[in-house]
């Protein structure tokens, strides 16, 4: 529900006091120097009695604080452009304030303009900028917020006001106006999240922006850049489990407040186990499952497979693929994805290799990207949320063939694999055991155990239990979920190929990638091949130190 929130409308009235002057002093015998006309003017700024954005009185009027500061972006007599910052003089704890600038050789018959924050204007500004938005406001800022609305107010709520021309002796005065949409979010699983969530990404396809915060049962205020029928992204944490959204065609205006509430989808959680992927020791956890996407015949949802064997193989979604990000039936779910490079022109679902394109050549740009050595146009981890991640083919290759795992699987020390038939008493899968550093696992905990470290012919049996008992200890199974070639899917249960985050800075051919890739007796880190072929995606998170 649309909500226009009164105190985004913000009514600034801007007046001139007094003007001082100086010139640089002229050393004697010197040659003479062009004076510097150095104008120093106080300009008050009003706002509408009713704004609430901001730091709050006593009595929930918007007000100023001390330490507040505004820009003032101007042309000199060199026609560069400039940037002055002006601190509050007085009016803090009121809707009203008093700031000093002072400008250098001002060309008063020149563009000018206020941005409210200061902390909104770029660090510095090109003497060549424009006096616009691109030239002058810093909107990376909007990245990375804490969602709590004194934060919001004080550093975000983004409000400027231009002028064509000014002259005379006095800056122009206007209103200023606010140029974002603020949401005011609740995130409900049944009942409200919020007072468990410690990070949000909000994504409209163009623009990210991750909130980072403490969970508070408070609602989590965002600034955004307005939005025009866009598809919208959201994903939440509690720092354990995983929730998303998509939301179709939204709209939110700038210069307007929106109160929302988004009942969230279960994405699923990390697992226990943790695994070294570099010799600088970072470690990962894995998600619980592949990667899945399901269409309901109008937009997208992301989430892992419920359980680690679980894949969709020759089934309805992997092959009802008919155009990038589209299927031909409804409630179908995908888990095979192309590798999109970030020459690609495709958006949306198609930009995380949902498409049964096969022509890998001809030099077209939206066929997977064709650029050779480029990098993924969007990490599938983003689509999920924050602090997740596609692993690299380096990451991949020290993980399977360099890890000093310190596990000691059926005496065997250092285990990092072993090529596995799980669930052997219900519906065998066939994949690789990954086992996580620092486990101890003796020879009865599978039935039978296989070559460690090596391939072989899914020589490790373990039934339902068997597995359940291992994965509590951390172990991660990687299903030989097949490969995907346009809208056919072959060697499914027998063959898998799992996508890798980047190249790695080795040359490759134009519309290749890497995968892991797996058959009986077969194991490949560095396997390139086209891009359009579908892999699987398994997810990790970084564990902080």
């Amino acid at each position: 529900m649309k909500q226009t929130i009164k105190y985004l409308s913000i009514a600034t009235l801007v007046t001139v006091g007094a003007m001082t002057m100086s010139c640089n002093k002229i050393d004697e015998g010197a040659e003479p120097q062009q004076e510097d006309n150095i104008v120093t003017l106080t300009t008050t700024v009003g706002f509408d009695k009713g704004a609430t954005t901001r730091a709050l009185s006593s009595t929930g009027e918007k007000t100023f604080a001390a330490g507040d500061q505004i820009a003032v972006i101007y042309k000199n007599t060199s026609n560069n452009t400039k940037k002055v910052v002006g601190d509050i003089t007085s009016g803090a704890g009121t809707s009203s304030a008093t700031f000093t600038v002072t400008l250098t050789n001002p060309k008063k018959d020149a563009a000018i303009r206020y941005i409210y924050p200061a902390s909104m204007a770029k660090a510095t500004v090109a003497t060549d900028a424009t006096i616009d938005d691109a030239g002058t406001v810093d909107f990376t800022n909007l990245e990375n917020q804490n969602g709590t609305l004194v934060s919001l107010g004080s550093s975000l709520d983004l409000c400027t006001f231009d002028a064509a021309t000014w002259g005379g002796e006095n800056l122009p005065s206007g209103t200023m106006t606010n140029q974002l949409a603020i949401l005011a979010i609740t995130l409900k699983n049944g009942s409200s999240i919020n007072d468990d969530i410690t990070g949000m990404t909000f994504s409209d396809g163009t623009n990210n922006y991750n909130v980072t915060r403490s969970a508070a049962d408070a609602p989590i205020y965002l600034a955004i850049l307005p939005v025009d029928s866009k598809n919208i992204s959201i994903t939440a944490t509690d720092g354990t489990n995983y929730y998303t959204k998509t939301l179709a065609s939204k709209t939110y205006a700038m210069n307007n407040g929106y109160t929302v509430t988004w009942l969230m989808t279960e994405a699923g959680h990390a697992l226990n186990g943790q695994f070294t992927i570099n010799a600088g020791g970072d470690k990962v956890k894995f998600a619980q499952g592949n990667l899945q996407a399901t269409y309901n015949g109008t937009s997208w949802s992301w989430a892992f497979a419920a359980n680690q064997w679980d894949y969709i193989g020759d089934n309805p979604g992997n092959t009802s693929i008919i155009n990038p990000g589209e299927v031909n039936a409804n409630n179908v779910t995908v888990d095979l994805f192309g590798w999109v490079g970030e020459s690609c022109n495709w958006t949306g679902a198609a930009m995380y290799g949902i498409s049964n394109t096969t022509n890998a050549g001809g030099g077209a740009v939206d066929n997977y990207g064709n650029v050779a050595k480029e990098k993924l146009k969007s990490d599938w981890g983003n689509i999920i949320g924050i602090g997740w991640r596609t692993l690299t083919k380096t990451e991949w290759d020290y993980l399977f063939n360099t890890r000093t795992s310190g596990s000691t699987v059926n005496l065997k020390s250092d285990a990092r694999y072993t090529y596995a038939t799980i669930n052997t008493d219900e519906t065998s899968v066939n994949g690789i055991i990954l086992f996580p550093d620092g486990v101890t696992i003796a020879n009865g905990e599978a039935t039978n155990w296989g070559t460690i470290n090596a391939v072989s012919a899914w020589g490790t049996k373990c039934t339902s239990a068997q597995w359940t008992a291992l994965a509590a200890k951390g172990c991660v199974f990687l299903p030989a979920a097949g490969v995907r070639a346009g809208n056919a899917v072959y060697e499914s249960g027998t063959h898998a190929r799992y996508m890798q985050k980047g190249i790695d800075d080795i040359s490759l051919l134009d519309n290749y990638a890497y995968y892991v890739d797996f058959k009986s007796n077969e194991l490949h880190f560095g396997t390139d091949y086209y891009r359009h072929y579908g892999g699987s995606v398994r997810l990790v998170r970084v564990v902080a130190p």
